[in-house]
């Protein structure tokens, strides 16, 4: 029989887990937008890979713009008691 298994966490599917830099951090946490910065870096491809994982809806702009997400292990929406 097949139960259906809830999660709690935000989590990734095992198979991304080693694909993809910082997998503990999960989290938006901001932008970081290259052009802006001017200091002659940009947006990682890892950068790129774990937006398109996580955050589909943003991958093409960050990738066209030049724009890394930031990432964090803290779930800022969590509710805390």
């Amino acid at each position: 029989m097949y139960e259906q298994r809830i999660k709690k966490e935000r989590e990734l599917l095992k198979f991304y887990v080693n694909q993809i830099e910082e997998a503990d951090k999960l989290y938006f946490d901001g932008f970081i937008e290259w052009n802006k910065v001017n200091n002659g870096k940009g947006v990682t491809i890892k950068n790129l890979e774990k937006t398109r994982i996580l955050y589909p809806d943003l991958y093409e702009k960050c990738k066209r713009e030049n724009i890394s997400v930031r990432y964090t292990h803290i779930d800022k929406n969590k509710v805390i008691d």
